[in-house]
C-alpha cells in the first residue's frame, strides 16, 4: 500500500521498545530512522490504521464499569502511600455476607435497614481503610440499597475520614432518584466534617445537578 507521493507503507506495528519520539503526519506516523544516504523519517503505518486501533483501545478502557475504575485508582493509590487496599475477603464472614446480601437486591426496605445498621456499626469501630473499600462497594448495590445505606451513616453521624467515600457519596448527587441525592448531600453534612461541605458546595456550584434546589435547601437548614 503506497502514500499519496507513492511511498511505501509497511503492515507493521509501532515497536513496543523504541525510544524515539512518534510523529503522525497527513499519511502516516512515522519514527526517525537514521540512513548513511539522508535522514528521513519512514513510515510504519498508515495514520488511519494507527487512529483506529487507538480508538478501539480508547473505547475498551471507557467501556470498563465505575466499580473497575475504583478498583484501579485505589490500587494505584494504595501504592503509593502507607494504606493497604482492603479487599472484600478482609471483611469478617458476617459484614462479607451482608454486602453480598445487598448486591443480590432481593431484600425489602426493613431488612436493608437493618443490613445496613449491622455494616455501619462495624465500620465505625475500624480503621480508616475499611471506609476506603466501602467506597468501592457501594457501586456494587442497587440504588434503594445506597440510599439506606447512606442514610443510615448519617443517622449514625459515622465520621467518615475516607476522601474516596465522600467523593463517591458525592457523585450520586447527580442521581435522578431524589431520595438518594437528599441522602447523599445530608451524609456529607453530618458525617463529612469541613471537607465533606466543601465538596457539597463546590458540586452545587459548579454541575447542574437534578435536584440543585432541594440540595441548596439542606444546606442552608444544617447552616
Amino acid at each position: 500500500m503506497n502514500d499519496r507521493q507513492g511511498r511505501a507503507l509497511a503492515k507493521i506495528s509501532i515497536p513496543v521498545d523504541a525510544d524515539l519520539p512518534t510523529n503522525i503526519c497527513s499519511s502516516g506516523v512515522y519514527l526517525p530512522k537514521y540512513y548513511p544516504q539522508d535522514n528521513i523519517f519512514k513510515p510504519l503505518i498508515s495514520k488511519q490504521v494507527f487512529l483506529n486501533a487507538f480508538s478501539k483501545v480508547l473505547l475498551k478502557n471507557l467501556n470498563r464499569t465505575i466499580q473497575n475504575y475504583w478498583e484501579d485508582v485505589l490500587a494505584s493509590a494504595s501504592t503509593s502511600s502507607a494504606v493497604r487496599l482492603i479487599e472484600i475477603n478482609d471483611f469478617p464472614a458476617q459484614i462479607k455476607e451482608y454486602f453480598y446480601e445487598l448486591r443480590a437486591n432481593d431484600k425489602d426496605e426493613d431488612a436493608l435497614y437493618k443490613i445496613s445498621e449491622a455494616i455501619v456499626e462495624w465500620l465505625t469501630d475500624n480503621p480508616e481503610e475499611y471506609q476506603t473499600r466501602l467506597a468501592v462497594e457501594l457501586y456494587g448495590i442497587s440504588p434503594t440499597a445506597q440510599r439506606i445505606l447512606i442514610a443510615v451513616l448519617s443517622d449514625a453521624e459515622a465520621q467518615i475520614n475516607s476522601e474516596n467515600l465522600l467523593y463517591v457519596i458525592e457523585s450520586f448527587l447527580e442521581s435522578t432518584d431524589k431520595l438518594l441525592a437528599q441522602s447523599s448531600a445530608v451524609c456529607l453534612l453530618t458525617c463529612g466534617g469541613l471537607l465533606g461541605r466543601n465538596i457539597l458546595q463546590t458540586t452545587l456550584s459548579i454541575k447542574n445537578l437534578p435536584h440543585s434546589e432541594l440540595i441548596q435547601g439542606i444546606i442552608e437548614l444544617f447552616g
